[in-house]
């Protein structure tokens, strides 16, 4: 496997139709990787100072849920988690409402789009991940303590949660908790077609029929719109808003789905 500007890639295992880890793939940084740099020091509002966050990519073989399991540092900053935090903040933009509402996130990763969130006054922001890659999530949470314009604390506004996409039990655990979840947030979360159906699954445990609404960032790979005009319906999702909105220079599109019918 060649190396790549963050470093050896290591072995990359997946399903066929899963070209983004396969042999064939270009270095990761073509497929959504922010920047190359270990240290990254990204603005977003209601911070008082950049967001500080560190990154790596070597990945391990699959573990025992199916997903990549990553050794040490092995956590990228993708391009839509920035495009999307700064949309967000973006005041002519179409966004769901941040301030006092319990939003959860698929995917956290480094945790800048949850930080961004809670900048924007979100009451509750809970940040999933899988082992090890929560760790670094923590550690991200950990690190920025502190950051948030007026004295707010960003561990009283984030709770960290292990989720696995498919994991009902779970989902259902963090919707008891907090009695509703009105944002659904997954920032670059569909570009495995293997995962699309548990990644569909947990949002609808976790949504509410007329009142959650789901955002989606991604870069296009392909077979985006399946995703959002046929698959994300067999889970009672419908689409909202425009169909399609361009977040910034970096090529990134965001849809929104709102839950509709359990089924």
């Amino acid at each position: 496997m060649a190396e790549g500007p963050c470093g050896s890639e290591g072995q990359l295992l997946c399903e066929d139709d899963d070209f983004l880890f396969s042999d064939q793939a270009l270095p990761i940084q073509v497929f959504g990787c922010y920047s190359a740099q270990p240290e990254l020091a990204i603005e977003v509002s209601g911070a008082r100072h950049p967001i500080y966050l560190s990154q790596c990519i070597l990945r391990g073989p699959r573990g025992e849920h199916g997903a990549s399991e990553l050794d040490g540092q092995s956590v990228v900053l993708w391009r839509s988690a920035v495009s999307l935090a700064r949309m967000w903040a973006s005041p002519t933009l179409p966004m769901p409402l941040v301030a006092g509402r319990t939003i959860v996130e698929l995917g956290a990763g480094l945790g800048l789009i949850a930080i961004a969130l809670a900048g924007m006054g979100a009451r509750k922001v809970i940040a999933t991940e899988v082992p090890p890659a929560i760790h670094e999530l923590e550690r991200s949470i950990s690190r920025n303590e502190g950051c948030l314009e007026n004295g707010i604390s960003l561990a009283g506004v984030v709770d960290i949660a292990e989720l696995w996409w498919g994991d009902s039990t779970t989902a259902e655990k963090i919707l008891s908790e907090n009695g509703h979840i009105d944002v659904i947030v997954a920032s670059d979360a569909i570009y495995s077609r293997n995962l699309r159906r548990e990644l569909l699954s947990t949002i609808s445990s976790l949504s509410t029929p007329g009142q959650t609404v789901c955002v989606f960032s991604y870069e296009e790979r392909g077979d985006e719109s399946k995703f959002f005009e046929v698959e994300s319906r067999e889970f009672g999702m419908e689409p909202i808003g425009d169909p399609s909105l361009q977040a910034d220079d970096l090529g990134v599109e965001v849809r929104m789905l709102a839950a509709a019918n359990r089924y």
